[in-house]
């Protein structure tokens, strides 16, 4: 059984956070949520927009010192990356990236100076795993977090304290709808339920396996874009957004 007291979610306001939240309430947690909109639960919550100010989680971290984080907070932009202005993609860059490595390092920072035990899991993706045309910023935030984590999993680990990261691929969620801006609501044959994706991540805190690809089907795509040409690879990753914005 998973034996943690506390558990941090960012982005517990809708979809994968809010059924984190719930499973793990289930398991016995107390919950402490984040997001920048009020969650439809009725736990603990401060808001915060993860890309300008960070300052009340970190105080919260150092406050109620979590032995369960997790960092699921994120969003995307399909498209070329000239199509969307700087000035956003460097808030998705803050977001995805930059905010996870603080409160992953502040997370971990608390445990250490108070002695105590804790896992720390991050929310990357499988687009994380190569230069992905057309969502380039999105897949370069997330494969900053895939290193990121796996090299502190390896600093920490004979501390007590583990760093994990799951990369899932596709879930039905309402990502899609926001990273097209309106353009893409529909589900596709890749998408994930989200309570697959919940039960698959709480495995992966119970065991503390330190990298997860969700899915075997894109277990043995991330297989394949390893071996094919580069420009097979290209081609086939801009194809799969082809439909996902104007």
């Amino acid at each position: 059984k998973l034996s943690f007291m506390k558990a941090l979610i960012t982005g517990g306001s809708s979809d994968l956070g809010v059924a984190l939240a719930q499973a793990l309430q289930q398991k016995g947690y107390a919950i402490l949520l984040t997001a920048r909109t009020k969650p439809p639960l009725p736990f603990p919550f401060r808001a915060a927009d993860l890309t300008q100010d960070r300052s009340s989680i970190i105080s919260w971290i150092h406050e109620e010192c979590p032995s369960l984080i997790i960092n699921n907070a994120g969003a995307g932009l399909y498209g070329p990356a000239l199509s969307h202005s700087i000035p956003e993609q460097l808030d998705l860059l803050r977001l995805n990236a930059e905010a996870t490595l603080e409160l992953t390092l502040e997370g971990a920072q608390t445990l250490l100076k108070q002695g105590k035990k804790g896992v720390i899991l991050n929310i990357s993706s499988a687009a994380g795993s190569f230069p992905y045309p057309g969502f380039s910023i999105y897949a370069a935030s997330k494969g900053c977090i895939t290193s990121f984590s796996q090299a502190l999993d390896a600093e920490l680990k004979d501390k007590g304290i583990r760093v994990l990261v799951a990369c899932p691929g596709q879930i039905a969620t309402s990502f899609r709808q926001k990273a097209s801006k309106g353009h893409f609501v529909q589900s596709t044959p890749w998408s994930l339920p989200v309570n697959f994706v919940v039960k698959k991540l709480l495995k992966q805190i119970e065991r503390k396996v330190p990298f997860s690809v969700i899915d075997y089907r894109y277990q043995i795509l991330l297989a394949l874009t390893q071996i094919m040409p580069r420009s097979w690879r290209n081609a086939l990753l801009i194809n799969s957004l082809k439909k996902r914005y104007p």
